[in-house]
Order: structure tokens, then C-alpha cells, then sequence
């Protein structure tokens, strides 16, 4: 089975029905919404379903000096639980994934944790990325024909700035 992964419910309705060239089956999985056609199924995220926290002991920031906050441990914690279920269950089936989120550093983040949690399902899984400006038949199809390689580095520098954003609000 080849998953699809989009960034957004609507994101990935409309890539199915591109790619299928006709209306995909709707099936639920874990009370998510998922599309699917041939032996494909595209799943749609709510954006970040990964987020950032510091460790047990340190979340409460009004009771830590400051100062700790800057070298606590920070840990991703699921944010949306359904979803991260739903990526377990179809990782366990996939051989193949594809990241099609938006084309930009935080989607290639969500991408890459989306990433993370089917290959702790399936580590033998292939992955490959779609980069599109619009979700447009000609966009999508081109996308697909022209899949390429996730990149790492972007959705790091992602985490990094989201790492940023968490120890600046907290100190």
C-alpha cells in the first residue's frame, strides 16, 4: 500500500480526487477520514501533530528559574492523538510513503514527524517527497511524476526555530 501524507484534511481530499481521477472511498481509521483508490490511501494531518514540551519537572515555568529553562530537556509530545494512531495503523500496512505537505520549512517538518511515527511502525518503509506551489491537477500530477528525496535539513532548521520559540516564551 503507498500512504500519502498531506498537511490538512482538505489538502489531501483534493490530492486524492487528482490522483484518482474520480472521487476516492472515504474510510475512517481511528475516527480520522482518509481517502482512498487503487492501493493508495491519502491521509490528511492538522498540521503539526508533533509538539514540543520541556521534560516532566520542567513544564511548569513559573516554579523553574529561568536560567535551567535554557538547557532543560525538550521532548515532542503528540499533539493529536487520532491521527498519530491513524499513522501507526496505515505504517504497519504501507511499503511505500509519500510526504506531500506544503512546500515550505514547516511543512517539511510536519512531513518528517509524520515520518517518524510510521517508520517507528515500519522502519522498512520507502519515502519519497512531492513539492507543489498549488493543489491543481497539473501541479499535483507533475508533483507525483517528479517525487524526490525528503529533505532533513529544512525540517530541522523547523525544529530548531520551534525549539527557539519554546525556550524564548518559557525564560
Amino acid at each position: 500500500m503507498h500512504l500519502i501524507i498531506a498537511e490538512k484534511h482538505d489538502a489531501a481530499k483534493r490530492i486524492a480526487q487528482i490522483l484518482a481521477g474520480t472521487k476516492p472511498r472515504s474510510h475512517r481509521i481511528g475516527g480520522v477520514e482518509t481517502f482512498q483508490f487503487d492501493d493508495k490511501v491519502v491521509l490528511g494531518l492538522s498540521g503539526h501533530i508533533v509538539g514540543m514540551d520541556y521534560s516532566p519537572g520542567y513544564n511548569n515555568w513559573q516554579k523553574v528559574d529561568c536560567r535551567e529553562l535554557i538547557r532543560a530537556e525538550i521532548v515532542a509530545r503528540p499533539i493529536n492523538e487520532k491521527i498519530v494512531n491513524a499513522l501507526r495503523s496505515l505504517g504497519k500496512e504501507a511499503d511505500r510513503i509519500t510526504v506531500a505537505t506544503d512546500f515550505d520549512r514547516e511543512g517539511e517538518l510536519i512531513g518528517v514527524e509524520a515520518l517518524k511515527i510510521a517508520k517507528e511502525a515500519n522502519p522498512r518503509l520507502k519515502e519519497d517527497r512531492v513539492r507543489y506551489s498549488a493543489i491543481v491537477k497539473d501541479e499535483i500530477l507533475k508533483a507525483f511524476k517528479n517525487a524526490g528525496k525528503v529533505d532533513y535539513d529544512l525540517a530541522a532548521s523547523g525544529e530548531a526555530r520551534q525549539i527557539i520559540d519554546l525556550v524564548w516564551g518559557a525564560a
